[in-house]
């Protein structure tokens, strides 16, 4: 026969050991969550301000470039009054 005394250090030792597997699979997952989403943040606001790469700009129809070129010249401030070259 087993007795409650000999046993009770392995099962909290278990559950501690659970615990702790539990904590870091989840602190893991978040990580890899937060990373996700930031990779995906940087890589909009790199769109949103124009910083595209060449092989980027190789892809775009001739239109998407234009209104790229377009985007660029007005956050650069050239606007309808002037006519110089962006």
């Amino acid at each position: 026969m087993v007795f409650w005394s000999a046993v009770w250090p392995y099962l909290v030792g278990a559950l501690v050991l659970g615990g702790a597997g539990v904590a870091a699979w989840w602190l893991r997952r978040t990580d890899r969550e937060v990373r996700e989403r930031d990779h995906l943040w940087r890589q909009a606001d790199r769109v949103e301000n124009g910083l595209r790469t060449l092989a980027e700009m190789d892809a775009l129809t001739g239109t998407e470039f234009e209104e790229q070129v377009a985007a660029l010249c007005r956050r650069n401030g050239a606007g309808s009054r002037r006519r110089l070259l962006c």
